[in-house]
């Protein structure tokens, strides 16, 4: 809650409340177990540290500790609580006192509690005493209520991030992928092997074709004719035995 005198006086106070998560629904009383839920918050707290309770409202640097904690406690079990601005004043908190916002619109419009007997004595001790005035409750220079300092909003968290993955091991990957190229290049290999003999086979099947076009194309008449021209050589060898002697043939034309 953010609070500005208007006057040196405090004839009349502005304030602008930021309530959070408080209900804009007017209170004429606080809620009838209202000390059921603070009780055991008070307790608890003191508890926890006995020395900062020991010293509240003791004129020490610790003073306003005990009190600090323990409003921002009940704050955050019921965003109605506070602390105390005496007189109208936020810059004056009782350190033995908490409010109740009755009005999130009016934060003069609140019920308060004594919460520590005997405070700065020797023997401090837990109570929850009601000390609201309803009959001046919500005129200029009484009670005000102030958002403790330890319950500011925090915005939330960001939302968690996966933790990086270790790189994984490629090697295996890496090893079976040169396997399977080296297979593919091999099947490529044999494909290129079985297209060029299936190339030369069909030049030579068209070789052939022609070849024996050529011949169909020769008339027998003339072969023969061509048989009878050519000049047929004479083979010359020896006769041993009774008829020795050197011998020719030459086959007739």
């Amino acid at each position: 809650m953010k609070c500005y005198a208007i006057s040196g006086l405090i004839t009349s106070i502005l304030c602008v409340i930021l309530v959070g998560s408080v209900s804009a629904q007017v209170l004429s009383r606080p809620p009838s177990n209202i000390g059921d839920v603070a009780r055991p918050i008070i307790q608890r707290v003191s508890d926890e540290d006995p020395e900062r309770f020991r010293c509240a409202h003791t004129g020490r640097p610790c003073e306003s500790d005990w009190i600090n904690a323990v409003a921002s406690a009940l704050h955050a079990a019921d965003p109605r609580f506070g602390l105390l601005g005496q007189r109208g004043n936020p810059n004056q908190i009782a350190r033995d006192c908490v409010t109740y916002l009755l009005d999130p619109a009016k934060p003069l419009m609140v019920a308060a509690w004594d919460i520590c007997g005997s405070c700065g004595g020797s023997n401090p001790s837990i109570v929850f005493n009601e000390i609201t005035d309803y009959k001046s409750i919500g005129n200029a220079g009484t009670a005000i209520w102030v958002r403790p300092a330890g319950s500011v909003v925090t915005p939330p968290p960001p939302p968690p991030v996966d933790p990086v993955a270790p790189p994984a091991d490629l090697a295996p990957v890496l090893a079976a992928l040169a396997t399977l190229t080296d297979k593919v290049d091999a099947v490529a290999a044999l494909a290129l092997a079985a297209r060029d003999a299936a190339l030369d086979a069909k030049a030579e099947a068209e070789q052939a074709k022609v070849n024996a076009s050529d011949i169909k194309h020769v008339s027998l008449p003339a072969l023969l004719e061509e048989l009878k021209t050519t000049a047929h050589p004479c083979y010359r060898g020896r006769v041993s035995g009774w008829a020795a002697g050197s011998l020719q043939l030459c086959p007739a034309p």
